[in-house]
């Protein structure tokens, strides 16, 4: 099975140069970096979170960069695997602190939705015409690796000919936790 990889859409506060995203120094500020209205339009995004804009202009951005055709693949042979570790992270803080200061009732009906991780990359798919497999992966500190197995996986299946994975976070300790600890179990090599 041979793959070809063919665009790379880079969004990050370091800027589109995925070199230069990778650097290892410290984002000072994540607050401004990015406008989503400038990126993808000025309509139908604002009440996405911020992971789902910087998926939805890296993919667009990727898809430019690969000058590659969709066509080349039926609709269903088109796929998407998005990995996350903590893209709604925030939002599912805010979400706790309101349940506890105030009550579900004062929850936004248009945030609500993405209490299921599945929901940022579930816009990708319709907008682009991928009506293939639309997966979300979000095992602890690996997901951006596994979203890259398993779409290999999918392809040599032939699940897909054509597939566009990206990932997607949040960016970390940005909120207090809520009261209690998390835990990983379960983790096992393959």
């Amino acid at each position: 099975m041979n793959l070809l990889v063919t665009g790379i859409g880079v969004v990050s506060p370091r800027g589109r140069d995925a070199v230069k995203a990778a650097e290892s120094d410290p984002v000072r500020a994540w607050d401004g970096w990015f406008d989503h209205r400038e990126e993808l339009g000025r309509r139908g995004y604002k009440y996405l979170p911020p992971p789902a804009h910087h998926l939805l202009a890296a993919a667009k951005s990727a898809l430019a960069d690969s000058g590659a055709s969709l066509e080349s693949a039926e609709d269903i042979e088109r796929g998407v695997v998005i990995g996350t570790n903590s893209a709604v992270s925030p939002l599912h803080a805010d979400m706790d602190r309101t349940v506890v200061h105030a009550s579900s009732d004062d929850i936004s009906p248009a945030f609500a939705p993405f209490f299921s991780i599945n929901l940022i990359g579930s816009r990708l798919a319709p907008e682009h015409g991928l009506k293939g497999f639309n997966v979300t992966v979000t095992s602890p500190r690996i997901a951006g690796l596994e979203a890259i197995e398993i779409g290999a996986r999918a392809v040599a299946l032939g699940r897909a000919r054509w597939l566009l994975v990206g990932v997607t976070e949040a960016p970390a300790g940005r909120r207090p936790r809520p009261r209690g600890g998390g835990a990983v179990t379960g983790a096992r090599a393959r």
